[in-house]
């Protein structure tokens, strides 16, 4: 359940972790990201996301131009790759990613983790790269991308 203050500019939001989440959300075929605060409640400041990501699950190779990226993994074990250095990371890791910063992961157990982006706007994308066909042609993947800011540099990490 989530509580917001009344009359307020942007309203303060209480997310009981009891209670099932109900911000937008976004299905990927080896994910799932769920809106915890959007740009929207922030006047686009910032966006807060939990994403569940399933075992080998990556993103490819990229650059975002728009926002900075803060990454809190919350369950189970990821490879990060960010400016060319690589690293294995588990629970309690934190990965910060200024903008223009190439980077990528694979979640190589399942796992969960809290994504920071700022400034918010970054749902648009969400949005438009959920409903590409699955599996995804990568030159559409890309073309989405590049509309908000994201440039898509090359595959994802390899599984293992």
């Amino acid at each position: 359940m989530a509580t917001s203050g009344p009359g307020a500019i942007r309203e303060f939001t209480i997310l009981r972790g009891d209670q099932p989440k109900t911000g937008p959300t976004w299905n990927f075929p080896d994910s799932q990201l769920v809106a915890l605060i959007t740009g929207q409640q922030t006047e686009g400041k910032l966006a807060v996301f939990e994403q569940t990501m399933a075992a080998n699950g990556g993103v490819p190779l990229h650059i975002n131009h728009r926002e900075d990226e803060s990454f809190y993994l919350v369950e189970g074990k990821y490879r990060f790759e960010v400016g060319g250095m690589l690293d294995e990371l588990g629970p309690a890791s934190h990965v910060f990613i200024p903008r223009g910063v190439p980077h990528r992961f694979r979640c190589t157990e399942g796992g969960r983790m809290l994504i920071v982006c700022q400034p918010a706007g970054i749902e648009s994308a969400f949005e438009e790269l959920s409903r590409l066909p699955t599996p995804s042609d990568p030159g559409a993947f890309a073309t989405v991308c590049q509309k908000y800011g994201i440039e898509v540099l090359g595959p994802p990490l390899p599984a293992r």
